[in-house]
């Protein structure tokens, strides 16, 4: 079984003028992404998304900015090195590493030295979603292939059948029929447990300092022009955020225990997070020595949809979590507009995001999977081709 991992890289830029280079650079590159970008990510099979981000400094001040990259891929840190270097990726990014602290020029032609790279310099993440375990590039990309393969068949009337081959059906019901329901993600139901947690969580954010207040709808959200220009591409949205921790010993702990429980939850959910079904991969990583968390997300819809549904749906997670840093609203995310302007404040815009499968949503790739699965039963004696052509007469699609 194949496992999704992480990879978050933070390197320091030399120069003020290597920021400045870098930011033209990569804000380039993301403009040609899906034509003939520098660092083409859709040669590796093996990549879900990447970000480059020119983020803040540590400590917040001028002239000490980082490059960011990151990625969610399938397999291992080694096997994903060994991909980058194969497809070329590894020295097509040397350009932008080259810029940093602590990267020698070179080492994406040797395996070992850019493995050792990527190991040394890749922080830990302390709590990590994934919506589809063990589902690969591969079969995500595969699996809408052979839906569209059937869409274009449906579309020509070579499919239109009920499960009494007497009545016709339109050709998105085929493809509904095919889904199987069971994959898709099923709401918890109520229990004792729940109403604990609850009385738990609401303990956890009075001893961090929340206190529930009413909203204020008085709020002025101003959003950077850079971050909407980044936004609304494609399917998918990302989100990077920066934010700084509280200096208390409360914070130390009670951040690294929400997230280790979080991370805990994660690994037993299936396709949701807090009851959201739009999030395909998040994380949140501690770093500069605990005084910063980062959190990135890659999710379906609009970032305004997106925060709307955290606020009803996962208040209490993002309580637990930005409770513990500076600035949070004191009546936590059941705010809206203050917890909208927080994370606008500390959101900084990505200048290269790539997504393996810009126009799959976490709900199309669950019956996408589930319509391979149902088609590759069916096939197993003639060929998936063949099948579809055969058994429903579609013309125009051989071996």
């Amino acid at each position: 079984m194949i496992k999704q991992n992480g990879l978050t890289l933070i390197l320091p830029i030399k120069s003020d003028a290597d920021a400045e280079w870098l930011r033209s650079k990569l804000a380039a590159m993301g403009k040609h992404l899906g034509k003939t970008p520098t660092v083409d990510f859709r040669k590796s099979r093996l990549t879900h998304f990447a970000r480059f981000v020119v983020i803040p400094g540590a400590s917040g001040q001028p002239g000490s900015e980082r490059l960011l990259f990151s990625s969610n891929f399938d397999g291992d840190l080694k096997g994903y090195a060994y991909d980058l270097i194969q497809t070329g990726l590894a020295l097509a990014m040397e350009e932008f590493f080259s810029r940093c602290e602590g990267y020698t020029k070179g080492i994406a032609n040797n395996p070992l030295l850019f493995f050792r790279f990527l190991e040394g310099r890749n922080i830990s993440i302390q709590a990590f979603f994934v919506a589809l375990r063990s589902v690969t590039v591969n079969l995500i990309l595969e699996s809408a292939a052979i839906r569209r393969e059937l869409e274009t068949s449906l579309d020509a009337g070579e499919m239109s059948f009920n499960e009494n081959h007497d009545l016709p059906l339109k050709p998105q019901q085929v493809i509904n029929r095919a889904a199987d329901p069971s994959l898709a993600p099923k709401k918890p139901g109520f229990s004792l447990a729940t109403v604990i947690a609850n009385l738990l969580i609401s303990t956890v954010e009075w001893i961090i300092g929340l206190r529930k207040k009413q909203n204020n709808p008085q709020v002025n959200l101003k959003t950077d022009a850079r971050l909407y220009a980044a936004e609304d591409i494609v399917t998918q949205n990302q989100m990077t955020v920066v934010v700084p921790v509280k200096r208390t010993i409360t914070a130390y702990v009670m951040l690294r225990l929400v997230l280790f429980v979080m991370n805990q939850v994660f690994k037993l959910s299936k396709g949701k997070l807090s009851d959201l079904d739009s999030i395909h991969f998040a994380r949140w990583v501690i770093i500069d020595g605990g005084r910063n968390i980062l959190f990135e997300s890659n999710f379906d819809g609009s970032w305004e949809n997106y925060i709307d549904d955290f606020a009803d749906h996962a208040v209490a997670g993002m309580n637990l979590v930005w409770g513990n840093c500076i600035g949070f609203p004191i009546s936590g995310s059941s705010d809206v507009e203050s917890f909208k302007r927080y994370i606008r404040d500390h959101q900084t815009p990505a200048q290269v995001y790539y997504s393996a499968y810009p126009d799959s949503t976490v709900r199309n790739i669950f019956t996408d999977i589930s319509l391979n699965t149902k088609v590759t039963k069916f096939a197993r004696p003639y060929g998936r081709r063949n099948f579809i052509k055969g058994y429903y007469g579609s013309p125009g699609l051989s071996n």
